[in-house]
């Protein structure tokens, strides 16, 4: 006799952060425990007589509703590549999306769609709510202006002053060096995006970060339709070229900013992966452009409810005993990447916990009193534990480390208890490993805390 579904509970997950956060990896080995759950090696929820709750994989369903466009993401390609190399960076925004059925629900089928979106794209974010002129206004006054970019903008800046010629090539050549400045010392600031990631997949990082080659770099949609900010004196002085780049900018926002963040706003939850570790490995700089980008952020998603909203939900949810689709925002997951680099007993005092939040709890907060029906929690996660302890005291890891062959130990920082006042490249080291993924496709990797952030997804007690 077949067990009937009469209910389906929607779940539509973002997973964001910066260039080199780990989304690919996370979203990999995401969808491994999915599609392969072992509860001997990922616990879910309370046992019960019967056992611990399993997730039964149903089968890939295509992407639907906003997210139709996109790519489908080639989880099976990752999986693949990552029991041998580090999954290929993500070059466009793909979306995956499956059915499956829980064993603690007999009525109702879950349906799961993930949209993993390339770190590149977080810097065009806060153009989704600004026209070109307030765009250009906030990189200026907040973004420039700040004392941690004076010198990458030094140059911008200047071509401006009373007195200099200013002609389209001019200004595109200046804004581009400036893009180099910012991707060389780790500013989250790249935008537009395509300078680095273009809209159809060539990616710059390489050359750009290497050899400061800007030739066949785009800022803007194509060689044509080239924009940069520019301050408002350039209305007067220069309006054929204020004019020229507003109509770019509006064009690169209408084709690539406001799809995103169509998409972006109608999933339920978002995860935001946030790499500590590179962030202490990096500079105070570092630390500071990419809290105010996770500001803007979620100032564009809105995340919770309206007061009407929140009771229009809690009525669904309350009629169907939670088993039906809600919208909007509800669940926002904050995760520290990469929690195996850390030294075991620093991870155990919960070190990389509290710098997270405090790095970033304000603005969840913020969030959190605006709107109704939004949960926000913080993990520490390692999708894959690549890099292993050796014993509860030491400063050492082992693992193979980026570029080489063989497992080898290697000394690691160990963690401040509070985000220092300032500092720069070089005072912490975290050293980046091989993944650990199992050759027997059907294993998800060892983990840290994946558990603790499924649970909290999926909706397990």
């Amino acid at each position: 006799m077949s067990n009937a579904k009469l209910f389906r509970k929607s779940y539509r997950v973002a997973v964001l952060g910066g260039f080199q956060a780990g989304k690919t990896v996370f979203t990999t080995a995401l969808l491994n425990h999915i599609k392969h759950h072992d509860p001997s090696r990922l616990k879910l929820g309370k046992a019960s007589k019967a056992g611990p709750p399993v997730i039964v994989f149903d089968r890939d369903l295509p992407p639907y509703g906003r997210a139709t466009a996109l790519p489908t993401f080639p989880y099976a390609e990752y999986r693949s590549a990552a029991s041998k190399r580090w999954p290929q960076k993500t070059k466009a925004t793909a979306a995956y999306r499956c059915r499956f059925f829980r064993s603690d629900w007999g009525a109702t089928t879950a349906e799961l769609l993930v949209v993993d979106v390339p770190g590149e794209r977080y810097a065009d974010l806060p153009m989704a709510t600004r026209s070109f002129s307030q765009w250009s206004e906030w990189l200026f006054d907040t973004v420039f202006a700040a004392k941690d970019n004076r010198t990458q903008t030094e140059e911008y800046r200047k071509a401006f002053e009373t007195g200099q010629q200013i002609n389209a090539d001019s200004i595109l050549k200046a804004y581009k060096n400036t893009l180099v400045r910012f991707y060389q010392s780790f500013r989250p600031f790249v935008t537009p995006s395509t300078f680095i990631l273009q809209e159809n997949g060539v990616f710059h990082g390489v050359s750009v970060f290497r050899d400061s080659d800007i030739s066949g770099t785009l800022c803007g949609l194509s060689e044509d339709t080239q924009f940069a900010p520019l301050p408002s004196s350039v209305k007067v002085t220069a309006p054929a070229l204020y004019g020229q780049f507003e109509k770019a900018y509006n064009n690169y926002r209408r084709q690539l900013v406001k799809p995103l963040c169509s998409v972006l706003k109608s999933v339920n939850q978002v995860i935001v992966l946030v790499d500590v570790t590179s962030l202490l490995a990096g500079s105070t700089a570092m630390k500071n452009g990419y809290r105010l980008l996770l500001e803007e952020l979620l100032e564009v998603l809105s995340p919770g409810y309206s007061t009407l909203g929140w009771w229009g939900n809690a009525l669904t949810t309350s009629l169907t005993g939670g088993h039906f689709d809600g919208s909007g925002i509800e669940k926002l997951a904050v995760v520290a990447t990469k929690a195996d680099k850390v030294l075991k007993a620093d991870l155990e005092d919960d070190k990389l916990l509290n710098l997270l939040k405090s790095m970033v709890g304000g603005i969840c907060d913020r969030h959190r009193q605006r709107a109704s029906g939004l949960s926000v929690q913080y993990f520490t996660v390692a999708a894959t534990k690549s890099a292993r302890n050796l014993t509860q005291d030491s400063t050492k890891k082992r693992g193979v480390l980026d570029g080489t062959a063989n497992e080898s130990v290697y000394e690691t920082s160990s963690l401040p208890d509070h985000w220092p006042a300032t500092w720069g490249e070089g005072n912490f080291s975290f050293p980046d490993v091989e993944p650990c993924f199992p050759d027997d496709e059907q294993q998800a990797p060892d983990h840290i805390h994946m558990d603790q952030i499924m649970n909290f997804l999926l909706d397990f007690s």
